[in-house]
């Protein structure tokens, strides 16, 4: 997930359904209140950080949490991915996939979240690769989560 150059911005996945991050919503509505909001530059650095942005060789990104909502899918069924046939392997994945480019199109277009840290996470995006068909059918959009290991670097 590059901030540099020109990332393409992560659109919703067919299944977005805002709902699906009220956990999300709440726990920043619950931050603004307290007094202790997470300022736009500390979505992923400082001590009340959301996500963790750990640079990769080639310009990648791995994209985990930091903060009490997940970036992993939990319960998603990654506990079934090492076994899984193909196919079912590649349905994993891609509801991995879509979970987490939904969090990251809900923290960059709801209006619960405040205009500066949606502006801030807009500044992130997909990277442009060379590659016309997606290894497995798998695009280019990945994190130590979405390929069902716990996450952690």
């Amino acid at each position: 997930m590059p901030r540099e150059g020109d990332p393409i911005p992560v659109e919703a996945p067919a299944d977005y359904d805002p709902k699906r991050f009220e956990v999300l919503a709440r726990q920043l509505a619950s931050l603004q209140k307290s007094g202790k909001p997470i300022k736009p530059a500390d979505f992923h650095k400082g001590p009340q950080r959301l996500l963790k942005i750990s640079p990769l060789p080639r310009g990648k990104t791995d994209v985990n949490n930091a903060g009490a909502v997940s970036m992993d899918f939990v319960n998603g069924g990654s506990e079934k991915y090492a076994a899984a046939t193909w196919p079912s392997a590649n349905k994993l994945w891609r509801s991995h996939e879509d979970y987490q480019r939904g969090m990251l199109y809900f923290l960059r277009t709801d209006e619960r979240v405040a205009g500066r840290r949606r502006a801030e996470v807009a500044k992130w995006g997909l990277r442009a690769t060379s590659s016309k068909t997606p290894t497995a059918g798998r695009s280019s959009f990945t994190s130590a989560s979405a390929a069902g290991s716990s996450g952690n670097t």
